[in-house]
């Protein structure tokens, strides 16, 4: 992954640690992304097994 942006900051002549940051922010946001899906899911079962209880 090192030798990827490298290469890419040579080529677009950008420093390398921007274009760690940009991948690195990427990742991050889609870990919460993730971590987020999990809990509203979580939460939606939840809500849902409450309605069918109070039936």
């Amino acid at each position: 992954m090192s030798i990827a942006l490298t290469y890419l900051g040579e080529k677009l002549n950008v420093d390398i640690y921007l274009a760690a940051i940009v991948v690195f922010v990427g990742r991050m946001f889609t870990n919460l992304a993730i971590i987020r899906r999990y809990y509203v899911e979580k939460w939606t079962k939840k809500l849902e097994k409450v309605k069918v209880e109070n039936k």
